[in-house]
Parts: structure tokens; C-alpha cells; sequence
């Protein structure tokens, strides 16, 4: 999970949150109620249709248009549970929020996916790593039968 840098309230204007969009540094905004509750989220590419009309931004608000809304990710759902919600909804983006829906963060579809990418690699060379030492203990007992002296019989 990464931290959330860029909110808005959601009676910010579209005039208002285009203008943060002017920032590179911003690809996307976390939308929340008055009770600071997590409400959803807006990119830019979502407000260019309000956008092309210069005079309904002004005085529209971002809760009255079109955004990527709940349900979020929760602390305790397992990354690939998450991994897979983001792909089935074509998510870039999932805020994560806590039971009472405030937000703690936000995955990122690039950041799941290499963390996927880790733990099947840790699981990989985990399971090699058994399966070589499966191997010397077999080949070890092989060699502790064998060298085994034989009782004589007086």
C-alpha cells in the first residue's frame, strides 16, 4: 500500500481539481465526504466530458460527476484477491480504506503486480530449495545404509 498524497473534498469544483491536474505529479485525486470518508476517485481522462463545457465547470461539484467509486480494498483482503479486482474492474488505482471507510492508502495495479511477482519467486525458490534438500537427505541415507559394517557371524 502507498501513502495518499492528493485529496479533495467532494464539493471541490471540476474548475478546482483541473487545476491540481496541472501538477505532473498528480495522476489521480482521492475523493472524500464531509465526514472525511473516502468517496471514490477522479483522474483527469474522467472530467475531460465535463471539461469540454467551459461554462457546467464552474459550478458542478465532483461528487455530481462520474468517478471511480466503492467498493475499496480493505487492510485484511489478500493481494491476490485485491490483483484480482483491479483487473476484472480495470483499476490502476484501489483506495484502501478502513471499516468505517476512511482512507489509509492506495494500491497501485504496478505496485501489486510486482509484489505478486515476489512472493511467486520466494515461493519458487522456496520450493526448489526443499526439493534439493529432499534429494541429499535420500542420497545421504542411501550412503548410511550402505557403509553400514556388516555383523559377523562367530
Amino acid at each position: 500500500m502507498q501513502p495518499h498524497t492528493h485529496q479533495i473534498a467532494d464539493d471541490t469544483t471540476i474548475d478546482q481539481a483541473n487545476d491540481l491536474f496541472d501538477d505532473p505529479r498528480v495522476p489521480y485525486l482521492l475523493v472524500r465526504d464531509a465526514a472525511g470518508r473516502c468517496e471514490g476517485l477522479v483522474t483527469r481522462s474522467r472530467l475531460l466530458v465535463f471539461l469540454a463545457r467551459s461554462w457546467y465547470t464552474e459550478r458542478t461539484f465532483i461528487r455530481d460527476t462520474t468517478h471511480q467509486r466503492g467498493p475499496f480494498a480493505r487492510p485484511a483482503m489478500a493481494l491476490e484477491h485485491a490483483a484480482e479486482a483491479m483487473r476484472i474492474g480495470n483499476l490502476r488505482v484501489w483506495p484502501v480504506v478502513d471499516d468505517k471507510g476512511h482512507l489509509l492508502g492506495v494500491l497501485s495495479a504496478r505496485h501489486v503486480a510486482g509484489l505478486l511477482s515476489a512472493a511467486r519467486q520466494a515461493v519458487s525458490h522456496a520450493t526448489s530449495q526443499a526439493a534439493r534438500q529432499d534429494s541429499s537427505i535420500s542420497v545421504t541415507r542411501q550412503r548410511v545404509t550402505v557403509t553400514k559394517p556388516a555383523l559377523s557371524a562367530s
